[in-house]
């Protein structure tokens, strides 16, 4: 394992049906939540076969698995009253419909998570994903074109942060979240 990414790059390995889980890795059910979400996000893709859909959703369990580690450390330290009151401000200017949808969750990821260490800790598990990315670009079908391959990896990404955030935020909300709660889940990646 290089840098904590697990990877399956050993060409004995490459045959598998699953990942290679890294070592001491503890199954629970919040890293279940994230690679069932990889599945949610590869399968939306409309523009993917069946084959390449199963391909991709083993090769991106890793992502799933570095999200979750990403996610353990995260806190929302922020008042509720204060969190209502960015929420409403991204509706009134519109930043929740407008922003791109490659640079939601991030936006959403600074303005609710503003520890430094929350910041660097986002670039590392960005480094990683694109360290594993680069990993397993010959894996993927023959197929799809690499562009594809990387949008893929991105996306996913920035749909395991988004429901992230919409999920904390709703536990900290609980019933107050309900008038956001809508207009936040219907950005699609």
């Amino acid at each position: 394992m290089l840098l904590a990414i697990p990877y399956p790059v050993l060409q004995a390995h490459r045959g598998w049906g699953d990942m290679n889980l890294p070592k001491g890795f503890k199954d629970s059910s919040a890293l279940r939540k994230q690679w069932k979400r990889v599945g949610e996000f590869v399968r939306s893709n409309e523009d993917m076969s069946h084959q390449e859909k199963m391909k991709s959703i083993i090769l991106l369990e890793p992502v799933g698995y570095l999200a979750n580690e990403h996610f353990q450390t995260l806190r929302i330290d922020l008042s509720n009253e204060l969190l209502i009151e960015t929420l409403q401000k991204f509706m009134e200017e519109g930043i929740l419909k407008n922003a791109p949808k490659d640079d939601f969750p991030y936006t959403l990821h600074r303005h609710f998570f503003r520890d430094e260490d929350m910041m660097n800790s986002l670039h590392t598990l960005h480094q990683k994903v694109e360290t594993y990315s680069a990993m397993i670009e010959d894996l993927y079908p023959q197929t799809m074109k690499s562009w594809e391959k990387e949008m893929l990896v991105h996306g996913t990404l920035g749909y395991l942060l988004h429901n992230e955030i919409i999920d904390r935020l709703s536990e900290k909300l609980k019933d107050r979240f309900d008038v956001f709660s809508n207009t936040l889940r219907q950005i699609k990646f």
